[in-house]
């Protein structure tokens, strides 16, 4: 069970790091201001922000223009998702969950390196 709420996590937190891809290149705030679609620009509703599912279930459009969204951020996603599996198995051993908050500091580490990788490889 810790391992799927971990890996639950790491969606969460794969969702943020989609934003701070997108963002921090370009010096906007990662903390204000809604998520919104590339193409249209009109914010998103809290449906649409759902790890992975939201993707899906849209079938990789925008519900508003219908333009194909990036690949992206289903993939940061998943890939945040088995970072934090991967990591509360090997680093941390978790046991519970009490463990998993005090090993926080990997699961930034690999959050970070995620980030960095990736606006390289989009912005570069």
């Amino acid at each position: 069970m810790e391992f799927f709420i971990i890996f639950l996590f790491g969606l969460c937190f794969g969702s943020f790091a989609n934003v701070l891809i997108d963002r921090l290149p370009h010096g906007e705030d990662v903390f204000g201001g809604r998520s919104r679609c590339d193409h249209c620009k009109e914010d998103l509703r809290w449906f649409e922000l759902i790890p992975i599912f939201s993707f899906f279930i849209q079938g990789g459009r925008c519900r508003r223009c219908q333009k194909k969204l990036s690949l992206q951020y289903p993939l940061v996603e998943l890939a945040t998702g088995i970072v934090f599996l991967f990591l509360g198995h090997l680093v941390v051993n978790v046991t519970s969950l009490y463990q998993f908050v005090q090993g926080v500091g990997p699961f930034l580490i690999g959050l970070s390196l995620l980030v960095i990788f990736v606006s390289d490889f989009k912005y570069e």
